[in-house]
């Protein structure tokens, strides 16, 4: 295999890469575990299992790479015109260190408990209505008809939001996925976004102000009552930040999840036949999706300080990319990496992330992933993948399908 040169921007913006990301990421790792690669302005990359464990939750790295992002790819005047862009994003708990962190995740924690306890019912219902909105037709799209729009409706039942706002949702939700990962980002690009995501928040901002006159038993009533352990409310700045990131990250996680679970086992036929002989498998099916089609392959962040890592020197300010898609692909943690095994019994996979910072909605996108993948195969149990190739998004950041074109074969 030839040596992956670090200094070319496209060795993560091409099609085979698209394709196939782990060919990279393997060699990236026989070449060393950190290396300086050359995208966003320069950045260090690091894809081994242990040291991406290990690295990720040191208080030395900083969650909050929202300024520093933009600030290598646009000039200074720029970003004058995108500051309410980086001040709403920069405010999300995902984003947060130390104490804020930790306080948003416990009151976030919290509400998200009570919240999602009586959603498996809704989300029974929305996928029943999908299967049945299949039936009769030769071939669907199990992107567009089925994964794409299932996590945005089931996240605003979390938060209350009516249906009827969910094109306003998904549009500022797809927005902000080209947003992060994508190589062809413009200005322009980031100003749409920005728009989005004020009108969004003056939406969220209204919702908010309705919620504290009339309570409701939803994610929102919930936060606009919870306290820290100072007795402090958030305030409604805080509470429409950590919606607007629920909204984002359900939206497109769980739907490349889902798309990625039913690709994957369609290609591999004899997996797929072993989960429909034994149902109880599906937990441990979506577990060995997860590490092997990652939805999330990346997340970046900034050194605090000067610092090294592995002998290499790392200047405060510095980006850093953690490469969840090569950890869990490291064949010095996964037995034969590069085979899809439903049965697989190795490490915990990183695709929800490491610590108190791994992915707060995990509970959730596994239930909706659960439900949607098993009656999705017991109603349609013959289906069949019908494109020559994969289409997948050109994203360095996450990992999920254009479209699944597949014929189901309703006998």
């Amino acid at each position: 295999m030839p040596v992956i040169d670090v200094n070319d921007p496209t060795t993560f913006y091409n099609e085979n890469f698209f394709g196939n990301p782990y060919d990279v990421y393997r060699q990236l790792i026989q070449q060393g575990e950190i290396h300086k690669v050359n995208l966003y302005g320069g950045l260090w990359y690091i894809g081994g299992y242990e040291t991406v464990n290990k690295y990720i939750a040191d208080p030395r790295i900083s969650h909050n790479t929202a300024q520093q992002y933009w600030a290598v790819q646009f000039s200074e005047q720029q970003l004058y015109g995108i500051l309410e862009f980086i001040r709403l994003f920069s405010m999300w708990m995902s984003l947060q260190d130390g104490t804020s962190h930790i306080r948003y995740r416990k009151m976030l924690t919290q509400a998200f408990s009570v919240s999602v306890k009586n959603l498996a019912p809704y989300i029974m219902d929305l996928i029943d209505d999908s299967l049945d909105e299949m039936e009769g037709k030769e071939e669907v799209d199990l992107i567009r008809d089925y994964a794409y729009p299932l996590p945005t409706k089931v996240i605003m039942k979390l938060l209350g939001l009516p249906e009827e706002q969910y094109e306003r949702v998904a549009e500022c939700a797809d927005s902000l996925v080209h947003l992060f990962g994508s190589m062809t980002v413009t200005y322009e690009d980031v100003t749409r976004a920005q728009n989005l995501l004020v009108l969004l928040t003056a939406y969220l901002t209204d919702v908010i102000e309705e919620r504290r006159i009339h309570p409701q038993e939803d994610f929102i009533t919930y936060l606009i009552e919870a306290t820290d352990d100072d007795g402090v409310h958030l305030t409604i700045e805080e509470i429409h930040a950590q919606c607007a990131m629920l909204l984002f990250a359900g939206h497109e996680t769980t739907r490349n999840l889902i798309g990625n679970g039913m690709f994957t086992l369609m290609k591999h036929p004899e997996q797929l036949q072993k989960l429909k002989d034994s149902p109880g498998l599906i937990k441990s099916t979506i577990q060995e999706v997860l590490r092997y089609e990652s939805p999330a392959q990346i997340t970046v962040r900034t050194a605090l300080e000067d610092m090294e890592i592995l002998d290499q020197q790392i200047k405060k300010g510095e980006l850093i990319m953690f490469c969840f898609g090569s950890a869990n692909h490291d064949p010095r943690k996964f037995t034969d990496p590069h085979l899809f095994d439903i049965e697989r019994n190795e490490a915990r996979n990183l695709a929800f992330g490491v610590g108190i910072h791994s992915c707060i909605g995990a509970q959730l996108a596994m239930m909706e992933t659960e439900i949607a993948m098993s009656r999705l195969i017991a109603r349609y149990p013959h289906m069949e993948w019908i494109q020559d190739e994969p289409e997948w998004l050109p994203n360095v950041g996450f990992r999920g399908l254009q479209r699944l074109l597949v014929r189901l074969n309703n006998r």
